[in-house]
This record gives structure tokens, C-alpha cells and sequence, in this order.
């Protein structure tokens, strides 16, 4: 099932190259920019979490009597 979303990616990853793009900003027209930058936000968000995990995380216990 992971190999399977894997190649989905890819191929969208590649279709990038075979449509026109409209882009409002000069950075938006590099080849896989939409791809880039959503990977990038998935790694900072699984990031945060780790760091938030230790600052929010309660004892196992914290709701017994």
C-alpha cells in the first residue's frame, strides 16, 4: 500500500512538467515547487509534534484517584 501512494507521487510529482502554470509568484514556476514545499510543511509538522509531544504530554497516571 506504501509503494502504491509512493508511485502516485511520483507521477504527480513528474505531471508537474506537462502543464501550464499561472503562477502569482516568481518562485512558483520552479519544476515541483507545490511538491517541495508540502513535504516540507509535512516534515515541520511531524517535527513540532515531537517537540510539543514533551511539553504537553501528562504522566500515565495523571487521571486516576
Amino acid at each position: 500500500m506504501l509503494w502504491v501512494l509512493g508511485v502516485i507521487g511520483a507521477l504527480l510529482f513528474a505531471a508537474d512538467a506537462f502543464y501550464e502554470k499561472h503562477a502569482h509568484f516568481p518562485a512558483e514556476e520552479f519544476f515541483g515547487f507545490y511538491a517541495i514545499v508540502g513535504f516540507g510543511a509535512f516534515v515541520g509538522i511531524v517535527l513540532a509534534g515531537k517537540y510539543l509531544r514533551k511539553i504537553l504530554m501528562r504522566p500515565e497516571d495523571y487521571y486516576d484517584d
